[in-house]
């Protein structure tokens, strides 16, 4: 069954890119120019660059994993931007409403899981539509944030919303080894979750009560000092005391100290220029037993490591050259790679997720930098036929 839903998501990966291509031919697509794009671009192709110059065999599932579906996305953003009515918007409200209320119902259906599995992992888990427990995290954080963006933006749905976020929060917080268990799910999406509904009511308790909220550069800086701290936590003696005397936590993580030494010494090979994507494998003892994995648990050290000190300055250049970024709507979306960013302390994370709100936060913005401009021009118009009128239209 694991590899029959593999090939089928490969399929309809193929096919909606198809579908993408023909509507970029049926509609002309305007493609707004700014200077995150621009950077996101350079990212893009310093990401194939050194894939085809490291890894060359890996350059294929580089471009059909992430590359691809990052054009896709971008395309299919404009198009909505640029439609007349928000059609396409509302589908994809539609949408992720639909993925939250059926895996939240299938969790209640196959309370043991739909299939189980080890592909992927180190041990077999029960899977459901997005996966095992490790996986739906990511996925509801994005359909919880693209819902609360939505329902702002139209003005409709609050009250809906609630109802959705409780249902994504249940589904990662139930989701065990073996199926449903209260409070079972990955402790890592717990948290990013519980990070991201934490930012949005943040957002709008600032909003309603006038105070000043803290700007989303300061939040992007905040969380790498936190990248810091728990990578450094089990070598810093000052911080690792923090850890096992205050948190009462181990260290190691659950072994990933060990994956992320490993990774470290391999990243100071190449540092500036990155590995491609090579597969390091590194040792770690689960139940006791040695295991080999070639997954780094941590994204930033995966962008380090693959695209080296060059590709991940690049990305946070384009983090921070996006426009707009305080204004509220692009907040609640902020609020949604927050919330992924979490997931990456301990786990890996695919480029296309890693620029999908950053970029939609873009086009969000470039819209709303358009439409501002379309306002100044018409006020301008307007200014101007008004002073032909009062010279008894002379010019005319």
């Amino acid at each position: 069954i694991s590899h029959l839903s593999s090939l089928l998501d490969k399929v309809i990966t193929c096919l909606g890119f198809f579908l993408i291509l023909l509507l970029v031919l049926i509609k002309n697509i305007q493609i707004v120019k700014s200077k995150a794009l621009l950077f996101l671009v350079l990212f893009v192709f310093w990401c194939i660059g050194v894939t085809f110059i490291q890894s060359p065999g890996k350059l294929a599932s580089l471009l059909f994993t992430d590359v691809l579906p990052i054009i896709g996305i971008y395309l299919l953003l404009q198009h909505s931007n640029q439609a007349k009515e928000n059609r396409s918007f509302k589908a994809l409200y539609g949408v992720c409403r639909f993925y939250i209320a059926i895996e939240f119902l299938s969790m209640l259906v196959f309370p043991g899981g739909i299939f189980t599995s080890a592909s992927g992992a180190s041990v077999a888990r029960a899977q459901w539509i997005f996966g095992s427990k490790n996986n739906v995290a990511l996925y509801m954080i994005i359909f919880v944030a693209i819902i609360a963006w939505y329902t702002y933006c139209s003005g409709k749905g609050q009250k809906k919303f609630v109802f959705y976020a409780l249902m994504a929060f249940f589904s990662i917080a139930m989701r065990g080894e073996d199926g449903v268990q209260l409070l079972a799910g990955s402790s890592t999406g717990i948290v990013a979750i519980l990070a991201t509904l934490c930012m949005i009511g943040y957002f709008y308790f600032t909003r309603k009560t006038g105070l000043h909220a803290v700007g989303n550069r300061t939040f992007l800086i905040a969380i790498g000092l936190v990248y810091f701290a728990i990578l450094a936590g089990g070598t810093l003696p000052f911080l690792q005391k923090i850890v096992v005397d205050i948190f009462h936590k181990t260290p190691t993580y659950s072994g990933r100290l060990s994956i992320w030494q490993t990774t470290i010494s391999n990243i100071m090979d190449s540092v500036w220029v990155g590995h491609g994507e090579v597969d390091f494998y590194s040792t770690v003892y689960i139940d006791q037993q040695l295991t080999y994995t070639s997954y780094t648990y941590n994204a930033i050290l995966k962008v380090i490591l693959n695209y080296g000190v060059i590709g991940l300055a690049l990305l946070l250049i384009f983090l921070f050259s996006i426009r707009n970024l305080n204004a509220f709507q692009c907040k609640l979306l902020f609020s949604g790679f927050v919330g992924l960013l979490f997931v990456g302390m301990m786990n890996e994370l695919e480029i296309k997720w890693m620029v999908f709100f950053p970029l939609l936060i873009s086009c969000v913005g470039d819209l709303e930098t358009e439409n501002v401009k379309e306002t100044v021009r018409e006020k301008e118009d307007v200014r101007l036929k008004l002073r032909i009128v009062e010279r008894g239209g002379k010019h005319l």
